[in-house]
């Protein structure tokens, strides 16, 4: 991640540089001489129609000419460049699956392009079906960024993935590049129908110490015997408050179900809890030399507990070295009592923590 953020720094910079470049650079007198151009690395469009941009063939930007009768001045040079590097020619290959891998045909898909330059700003919109193998595919779009949704009856989609950058403005990591042999795969989730289950989302302080608190999801509450999930923390103080310079401290913490299992997931639609891939416990250890720290985390997952008792999870959970009687974690979670997998959850049909 920090290497992604200084190759983006440095291209910011980069065009910075060259935009400034530009304003100090006198526009180009009406009888000046086109070739004096040349000199500056400013080449002439190839297909020779004014006002046009062209490319090198290693990407560099460069900048057209003007016709000796029409000066070009040096707003117009910066917007030709935001331009060039803004509105990109956009191609774009998916396929749709449902959770079971199957292809869906008869999808409708729905693509935004995003274009944003110094000239004008807005999307351009338009929408197609998926054929009998889930295919799709879009083209003569122009813009920055496209993103993708998705429609179907009896489905859902999660919109876990895009925007797709087409932009020179982004690292090469982040540029979207479209292959017609790999299309982007989508998944859409078919509906059950939700069933009655417990939703509850509560704040749990938390012992610095690594002494475990125990959470009942059944009623909601903290316990001190029995329960769905234990949960520890336990990290530095810093002492009276004082904030060292590198502002990093080490920390651990553990996710444990009492009498299961938990999945952990980067699902956004988590209606179906796995049949089976559970574990004894999520960990999580941060000195404060490790790579990417931070003071704290967020994850979804699933649980099983009280004989196969399925739920699905979403907390945060804050570690602070300062004010350690802040240490704490926030729960929201939809547990199915019936021992059903289903976790579809419909507020109509909610079961009431303690019930």
């Amino acid at each position: 991640m920090k290497k992604r953020y200084l190759i983006l720094i440095a291209a910011i910079i980069a065009l910075l540089a060259l935009l400034l470049w530009l304003w100090k650079t006198p526009s180009q007198p009406a009888g000046q001489n086109s070739s004096a151009s040349s000199e500056k690395n400013i080449p002439t469009p190839a297909s020779g129609t004014p006002g046009s941009a062209t490319t090198t063939s290693n990407a560099t930007t460069t900048v057209p000419t003007a016709p000796p009768s029409q000066p070009m001045s040096k707003g117009e040079k910066i917007a030709l460049i935001l331009n060039q590097l803004n509105t990109k020619n956009i191609e774009f290959y998916g396929k749709v699956i449902d959770q079971d891998r199957h292809p869906l045909a008869d999808v409708s898909v729905y693509a935004t392009a995003i274009y944003h330059s110094a000239v004008s700003e807005g999307e351009n919109k338009t929408e197609t079906k998926t054929d009998a193998q889930g295919l799709f595919s879009f083209h003569d779009m122009k813009g920055r960024t496209l993103g993708i949704g998705l429609d179907k009856a009896g489905y859902e989609y999660g919109g876990d993935k895009g925007p797709f950058q087409y932009t020179d403005l982004v690292s090469k990591e982040e540029h979207f590049h479209p292959d017609a042999n790999s299309p982007v795969i989508f998944v859409m989730y078919k509906l059950r129908g939700a069933e009655p289950m417990i939703h509850g989302e509560k704040y749990f302080k938390l012992p610095h110490d690594g002494t475990p608190i125990r959470i009942d999801l059944l009623t909601g509450k903290q316990v001190e015997n029995g329960g769905d999930i234990l949960i520890a923390m336990k990290h530095d103080v810093w002492p009276n408050g004082i904030i060292p310079v590198q502002r990093k401290f080490n920390w651990s913490a553990n996710i444990a179900p009492i009498n299961g299992g938990v999945v952990e997931s980067t699902q956004r639609l988590m209606y179906l809890a796995p049949e089976d891939g559970y574990i004894p416990a999520l960990t999580f250890n941060y000195n404060s030399d490790t790579p990417g720290w931070t003071s704290g985390v967020d994850e979804s997952f699933y649980l099983k507990t009280r004989n196969n008792i399925y739920s699905r999870v979403s907390i945060q959970l804050r570690a602070v070295a300062k004010v350690p009687s802040r240490t704490g974690i926030s729960v929201e979670w939809w547990l199915n009592p019936s021992g059903s997998r289903n976790l579809e959850y419909d507020s109509k049909d909610e079961i009431p923590l303690g019930k």
